[in-house]
């Protein structure tokens, strides 16, 4: 008598929890419970890479289960069984093959330019196929593989605990993967280059960082023939200043130039549209620098995926992704006329707002030490936590009350080195409209404490501060003390 093979309910159920795991942002709390759902005991495990043995121990367990009764593949299920029958496969060799998957990023960053062999990958496709899959459903979940992780290993690169950190890394990887990666999956992971991103944050908050971190983690095919990815995807992120390019020379620069299109073109010259590939993206830092009629062709290619060099008459295709940024406000811009709205909306499909480093202090006073670690790591080249600590306490006497840190990260760069130097590091004294402009909350008693102080800068004795105030000597007195 036929036998059915099918999955019972109990494996509905436990792999349904894989597969809402696999869907849920990694960087969201929601993970930590999704993935508790699969092995409650993995919630109360600190050290990230002991849980997911611990997941992945669960989830192995199940899959061998599976395979004891006849289900070791996904071909002779049920179609619905089918599905989650692979979230399952996918979930356990993921992260299985998450260490060869690193290893391969470090070998495509020192690379460069030119893709390197996956020396690896066969043996990530052999495993996929032992279940079931095809060839080319292997490699492209490899590819699929390759490019979660390489999303995760960028976006981690935003440091720090503050609530504003965590919900820029919520956001980069919901820009990457969509709020849906079901959806991702099925229908959208060869088309993002219709999905435009417009980064907005003060100078030196980071925009280039959040940039390269969408930018760097597209879908790139994998190639078994060549056992390499179609492109390095350190070349897929094409990232261009536009206020570092003369006005002149901008148009060119963007769209190229055909053999004598103008005097001193002496030869054809490609652009940066024309270098992207269709797997890659292009960061366009400082969009609000350029002219109207710059933002007009910049439209056209948005809309219609086509721009022509100049000199030419031959329209070429851009088949990759826009990525912009800009240090102004946009808002002001538009009602000035300086931004058109039709370029507006065309470009920000998504918007993401970069925090100011006064803001994530206010909400952890503790992202301070880790991002001065994070600095010094990259002056001298290794980890010295000590000193970090030793620069972390001085920049913390020495810094004022909600000070608003006007140059952001880039601004506390240059003190951890000033502080190597000299011991020391000077900061900018300014009223506290900074610090309410960067989104920090000051106390009424606070402002009266600046205010009393400044004033007592000026007149020098305590009364004239009282009778300008209307305070109380006394109170005049305690608040010039307190900030002393």
């Amino acid at each position: 008598m036929y036998m059915k093979i099918a999955l019972n309910t109990q494996d509905r159920t436990f792999l349904c929890l894989v597969q809402k795991a696999i869907f849920t942002n990694p960087f969201s709390g929601e993970w930590l419970d999704a993935t508790a759902a699969i092995s409650p005991s993995s919630k109360h495990i600190t050290d990230n890479n002991k849980r997911i043995e611990t997941l992945k121990d669960a989830v192995a367990l199940h899959l061998h289960g599976l395979r004891d009764r006849g289900i070791s593949t996904y071909k002779k299920l049920p179609a619905k069984d089918k599905t989650l029958f692979t979230y399952g496969v996918q979930f356990l060799l993921f992260h299985q093959f998450t260490p060869l998957l690193d290893k391969h990023i470090q070998k495509q960053i020192d690379a460069g330019p030119t893709p390197a062999i996956f020396d690896k990958a066969d043996t990530i496709i052999s495993a996929l196929r032992q279940y079931g899959l095809t060839r080319k459903e292997a490699c492209h979940t490899l590819a699929l593989f390759f490019q979660m992780r390489r999303g995760f290993y960028f976006i981690s690169q935003v440091i720090g605990n503050s609530k504003s950190a965590e919900q820029l890394r919520r956001d980069l990887w919901r820009i990457i993967f969509t709020d849906d990666i079901s959806l991702y999956e099925k229908h959208l992971w060869d088309r993002m280059e219709d999905f435009s991103t417009l980064i907005l944050g003060e100078t030196g908050t980071g925009k280039g960082v959040a940039a390269r971190a969408i930018g760097s983690s597209g879908f790139i095919p994998y190639d078994h023939l060549s056992r390499k990815f179609k492109v390095s995807f350190t070349e897929a992120f094409l990232p261009y200043n536009l206020s570092q390019i003369s006005p002149q020379l901008l148009e060119s620069e963007l769209f190229g130039h055909k053999k004598g299109s103008f005097t001193g073109a002496i030869s054809s010259h490609k652009g940066v549209f024309a270098r992207c590939s269709r797997h890659g993206s292009i960061f366009l830092d400082e969009i609000g620098e350029i002219s109207t009629q710059l933002q007009i062709k910049l439209l056209q290619i948005l809309q219609e995926r086509q721009f022509t060099p100049v000199g030419s008459q031959t329209p070429m295709r851009f088949s990759g992704r826009v990525i912009a940024a800009t240090n102004q406000n946009i808002s002001e811009m538009r009602e000035k006329k300086l931004f058109r709205d039709d370029f507006y909306y065309r470009l920000c499909t998504e918007t993401i707002h970069i925090p100011t480093l006064a803001k994530r202090f206010s909400e952890d006073s503790a992202e301070l030490g880790l991002l001065v670690n994070i600095v010094l790591s990259k002056i001298l080249g290794a980890n010295d936590r000590s000193l970090a600590n030793t620069i972390t306490t001085i920049i913390k006497r020495l810094v004022p009350d909600n000070y608003a840190w006007p140059g952001n990260v880039r601004e506390l760069e240059q003190c951890v080195r000033r502080v190597l130097l000299k011991g020391s590091c000077d900061f900018e004294t300014k009223n506290s409209k900074q610090a309410l402009k960067a989104g920090i909350q000051i106390p009424a008693s606070e402002l009266l404490k600046q205010y009393c102080t400044t004033l007592y800068d000026q007149f020098n004795t305590y009364e004239a501060v009282a009778r300008i105030t209307h305070l109380d000597r006394r109170t005049v007195k305690r608040y010039i003390d307190q900030k002393q």
